[in-house]
């Protein structure tokens, strides 16, 4: 199985140099080794890994419908662009 980085070097490196091809794959074998290894140690069984997948896929539709209210996005604004600063490393 080949190694694949889903992240830069340190915390702050975008990886903007790996393509977007890549960045799946990686995240894809990265979600894979994990669930191998929480069913291999008994953490959770199969069925609550489908649980906790399927209540994640929610919540995720649920905050992109939450954007899709014009108040919203104004209200987001600000926080989404200091998360982003803070993904480039340019503020903590």
């Amino acid at each position: 199985m080949q190694d694949l980085s889903s992240s830069g070097h340190y915390a702050a490196d975008p990886a903007g140099y790996r393509t977007a091809e890549y960045m799946e794959e990686a995240h894809k074998m990265t979600a894979f080794c994990y669930e191998k290894s929480t069913l291999e140690r008994k953490v959770a069984t199969e069925k609550e890994l489908e649980t906790i997948e399927e209540e994640s896929k929610q919540e995720i539709a649920g905050a992109l419908n939450l954007l899709k209210n014009p108040l919203i996005r104004i209200l987001a604004k600000p926080l989404l662009k200091s998360m982003a600063l803070i993904r480039k490393g340019v503020a903590r």
